[in-house]
């Protein structure tokens, strides 16, 4: 059982949330050390005493701490959570991956504000043999790693294109999509901004159409998340077709049926719904960096991965304030 120490505890690191707004299907990190067999939540730190104390009695955690200074000093760790605000982020990982006190370290996206400064990251977690795990939290999901294992290696024949709807900013929910969607098409993904429209404060919702090198192609649509939220992905190739619908949590997939005698042609069969256990992404996570401490495994989701999306997220977003500048009034 590896020791981890959890920095953040809110929403997502303890699910400490007074106002009762943004609640997910997805838990908490603190929830998916629980259900984890391989890691145990022995330490958390937060500057506000009310929701460390609240998150010490909802997880019975050891020992809480109001400051990562104080935790480190403290010493035992395996493994670090990074679940704070992203403002502060890229700081809370410099002093981890320098202290010499934990081995790996599981951050929340973004890891920096550029990609230079996520870059610099991922020289300094290599130069002191940290291992970093970045938590685009399909990629730790059981259910994503077998279909999109499939797609490459054929299962729908060539991907022909692929068609993405979200919500909510293009450095939020979009860099999810924008991820899911490079880990379906590969390296080299170009994007140029069709539309866009005010998300979040400096993160507009954006459209764009997206291509490889190899001649694939796509679209990713922004949606005012003032009417619903939506996070899809459709992915069709020349023997088959694969959805990711309802947030992420369904997955519908389609093979080219052989016979053309009933209709002359060659058709969809009927689809066949799993449930792609997203669920339980955040404890895959952690064991998934447990069996990189074992030295068994890499991770699902390097710091290049943060990078990399990062990286496509923020090009979408310069795209959309050069096209449309009264974005960034």
């Amino acid at each position: 059982m590896y020791r981890v120490g959890l920095v953040g505890c809110g929403r997502i690191g303890a699910d400490i949330n007074p106002s009762g707004v943004g609640s997910s299907r997805l838990g908490s990190h603190a929830a998916a050390c629980r259900a984890s067999t391989r890691v145990t939540l022995v330490a958390a730190c937060d500057p506000d005493e009310s929701r460390r104390l609240e998150a010490q009695r909802r997880w019975q955690i050891p020992a809480v701490y109001a400051s990562l200074d104080a935790m480190l000093e403290a010493g035992q760790l395996d493994l670090a959570i990074v679940a704070t605000p992203a403002v502060g982020r890229p700081a809370v990982l410099t002093t981890l991956v320098q202290s010499g006190r934990v081995r790996a370290v599981l951050a929340e996206k973004p890891i920096a504000s550029s990609v230079i400064a996520a870059e610099a990251m991922e020289v300094l977690a290599a130069e002191h043999s940290v291992i970093g795990a970045v938590n685009y939290v399909r990629r730790f999901a059981p259910g994503y790693r077998s279909v999109i294992a499939d797609i490459h290696a054929g299962a729908i024949g060539t991907v022909q294109t692929m068609r993405g709807v979200y919500t909510k900013g293009v450095l939020n929910n979009g860099g999810h999509l924008l991820d899911l969607m490079r880990w379906v098409g590969g390296d080299g993904m170009t994007t140029t901004v069709t539309a866009a429209m005010a998300g979040l404060p400096d993160d507009p919702t954006v459209s764009a159409t997206v291509s490889w090198p190899g001649g694939l192609c796509g679209t990713m649509t922004g949606l005012s998340h003032e009417a619903f939220t939506i996070f899809e992905l459709d992915v069709i190739g020349t023997e088959g077709r694969v959805t990711f619908g309802d947030l992420g949590h369904r997955v519908d997939r389609w093979a080219v049926e052989d016979t053309r005698a009933r209709f002359g042609f060659r058709q969809l069969g009927p689809a066949m719904t799993s449930d792609p256990a997203l669920t339980s992404a955040l404890s895959g996570a952690l064991d998934n960096l447990a069996d990189c401490l074992d030295g068994t495994a890499t991770p699902h989701c390097t710091f290049a991965d943060g990078r990399a999306a990062l990286g496509l997220a923020l090009t979408v977003r310069r795209q959309a304030h050069d096209a449309f500048p009264e974005l960034a009034e």
